[in-house]
This record gives structure tokens, C-alpha cells and sequence, in this order.
């Protein structure tokens, strides 16, 4: 089963090579032509593509239009207009997300099985980088969540780009789950949990293997809550995409299986039933191997 860190890839490569269905060009207002990315793309292209862009009257910033591809290995190119950094003070944010949505859409429209972005407005028109990262991944998080099917490449120009993508990509993969703002608070909620209970809750895994029931599973379910109290629980209800939830197991993120969890175990406690250890499992499985290797990743030099 695909995972959902399967579907955006982050790599380092020539935009103009990728045989995805769809590229985006980071264009100026006229779509003419341009430096960067937008020369690169219009040199590949030939002509035929320039052409095509004459007939369109240019595009506003933070919109997008699609033309075809002709010489690219793609079959469409939908040009993007990104903004211009001015300190942050006239609607950057706004714009730039903007940019990366009506992409997408584009993309749910014509049913466009993948499309490569560039890293759009953070070459010579000065968007800092990291911010356009998040900005970039959270927006394409936002569409995986609720209506785009395929797959998404982000393609950098440097090393240096794709590390700002790869350091907030699990952070922001935290849009899957709903609402951006009350994720992050829950967010602090898992990240105040101590060691102590992760050693407590692994060690029912052997238990758990042999199908065994832990013996003080009802307070292991009400733990794992990570809420302290009904009406605690009931406003995240409404942040998060409870009906889609299964659906979250197919993302290697603690966050996204401590949110599982929460639904798991209040619907458990509250109902005098107890965890199979199947549920348990599927959750303290993937958490575990999560947790390892973080730990092992803060203790290598």
C-alpha cells in the first residue's frame, strides 16, 4: 500500500527532465520568459511553448495558467506567478501558497496523475526559504488530504533547497490530520510525553505478540488519550479528519498514530471495552520504530 511519504517525493534535479504529467514553471507576470527555472524551461520547450504564452495575457501574481509541454518529457506545464519579497509586509505568504494551491487544483481539474514544482520565488526574488518550504509543503499536504490523488515532486535546485524541504516535511505532514493551528498545539501535547511512557507502553509489545490482553489495559488506554478530559477530547474532535483516520496509518509520523490513539483509547475508556491487541499493536509497532530511531539519531555525534 502507497504511503503518504510515498506520494511527495523531495529531490535535487533539472525540472526540465522529469517525465511527471505536469511541471510548474516559476514565471514572471508576463509569462514571456525569463532567468532560472523560467528560461530553463522555455530553452527545453522550444518555441511553440512561447508561443502559446503570447495568447494568454500574462497571469497575477499568486495565480497559475497551464499550456502544453511540446518539447518537455511532460504533457503540461502550468506556469506560476510567485511573489516578490518585500520584508513579508505585503501578502508574501498569502501569495505564495496561493501559487501552489491553484497549481493543484489545476491538477485535480485535469486529473494530472503527478506534478514537479520547482522552488518557487526563492531564487532572485529574495522569499526566504525556509518559510516557502512549509508554505510549499503545507499547502501540497492540504490537497493530498482532500482531493488530489496523485503524486507530487518537489525539485530543487541544490542540496542546500532540499534540506529546508526534508527538515519541516514530517511537521508539516501534520495536515493531514485537519485544522494546521490545532495540530501544532496538539502537537505539544505528544511532544511533553516523557521517555517513561514510551518504555511503559513498548513493553506490552512481547505481551501483545502473543495475544495476550495487557493487564492494566484500561489505564494504558486511557494514557494513550493524551487528553485530560472529555470536553479536552471533544474540541479536537473538530479539528481533525476523524472519518478519514484508518487512512493515517499509511504515514510514517508519531504525531498522526498519537492522534489515532487518542481516538482509539477515549472510545475505549469511555465505553468499558477493552483494546484488541491487534489495535494495540498496529499503533505501538510503528511508534516504536519511530521513537528508536530519533533517539538514535540525537546520540550519533
Amino acid at each position: 500500500m502507497e504511503t503518504y511519504s510515498e506520494r511527495i517525493k523531495i529531490m535535487v534535479g533539472d525540472i526540465t527532465q522529469l517525465p511527471t504529467e505536469a511541471i510548474v514553471n516559476a514565471a514572471n507576470r508576463s509569462l514571456l520568459g525569463g532567468g532560472g527555472v523560467d528560461g530553463a524551461i522555455h530553452r527545453a520547450a522550444g518555441r511553440g511553448l512561447l508561443q502559446e504564452c503570447r495568447t494568454l495575457g500574462g497571469c497575477e501574481t499568486g495565480q497559475c495558467k497551464m499550456t502544453g509541454a511540446y518539447n518537455l518529457p511532460c504533457k503540461r506545464v502550468i506556469h506560476a506567478v510567485g511573489p516578490v519579497w518585500f520584508g513579508g509586509h505585503q501578502g508574501e505568504s498569502g501569495l505564495l501558497a496561493s501559487c501552489y494551491d491553484s497549481a493543484m487544483k489545476l491538477a485535480v481539474e485535469h486529473n494530472l496523475s503527478s506534478i514537479a514544482f520547482p522552488c518557487i520565488s526563492t531564487g532572485v526574488y529574495g522569499f526566504p526559504k525556509d518559510e516557502a518550504a512549509r508554505i510549499a509543503l503545507r499547502t501540497v499536504f492540504e490537497h493530498i488530504r482532500d482531493d488530489y490523488e496523485g503524486q507530487v515532486v518537489i525539485c530543487c535546485f541544490s542540496s542546500d533547497d532540499e534540506e529546508y524541504y526534508r527538515k519541516c516535511f514530517w511537521e508539516e505532514s501534520l495536515t493531514l490530520l485537519g485544522d494546521h493551528e490545532a495540530v501544532q498545539g496538539y502537537k505539544e501535547k505528544i511532544d511533553a510525553i516523557t521517555p517513561e511512557f514510551w518504555d511503559e507502553a513498548f513493553s506490552l509489545i512481547p505481551q501483545l505478540e502473543q495475544g495476550a490482553k495487557p493487564s492494566n489495559g484500561r489505564g494504558m488506554e486511557r494514557k494513550f488519550g493524551f487528553c485530560t478530559s472529555p470536553a479536552d477530547y471533544l474540541s479536537w474532535v473538530h479539528c481533525f479528519n476523524v472519518d478519514a483516520m484508518p487512512d493515517y496509518y499509511n504515514i510514517n509520523n508519531v504525531y498522526c498514530l498519537c492522534v489515532i490513539a487518542t481516538f482509539l483509547a477515549r472510545k475505549l475508556y469511555w465505553t468499558g471495552s477493552c483494546a484488541t491487541p491487534e489495535e494495540l499493536l498496529k499503533f505501538l509497532r510503528p511508534v516504536r520504530e519511530i521513537v528508536l530511531r530519533l533517539t538514535l539519531k540525537e546520540q550519533t555525534p
